[in-house]
């Protein structure tokens, strides 16, 4: 829903962001408590970064019917990651859980 937008596009879904960080030609920000990351280039929600706590099986093609994806094979696995190229208009979709934790990173369009 927020993927490409702006930041008044984000702030509406999610609210306004614990705090942001400044690099060199992006912004990171966190949202809420939940630990949503979205660094914006250009102004836009270009990589989402979105905790997976609930998840079984965080590498599953099924876990990305969760988030309104399209389920398919990865085009990539790995021991610890899954990555889909192209995957609903994104860039590059990866699944990646080791070590305790499990995210959903989206690229949207800078590689």
């Amino acid at each position: 829903r927020f993927a490409g937008g702006t930041r008044d596009v984000v702030r509406e879904v999610l609210g306004e962001p614990r705090r942001c960080e400044r690099g060199t030609d992006s912004e990171r920000c966190v949202y809420d408590s939940a630990g949503v990351q979205i660094t914006y280039i250009d102004g836009k929600a270009d990589w989402i970064g979105i905790p997976l706590y609930d998840a079984d099986d965080v590498l599953a093609p099924q876990t990305l019917a969760r988030f309104g994806l399209p389920v398919r094979e990865p085009d990539a696995l790995s021991e610890d990651a899954s990555v889909w190229r192209g995957l609903g208009g994104y860039q590059e979709v990866r699944l990646s859980g080791g070590d305790g934790s499990a995210f959903l990173f989206v690229k949207v369009r800078t590689p």
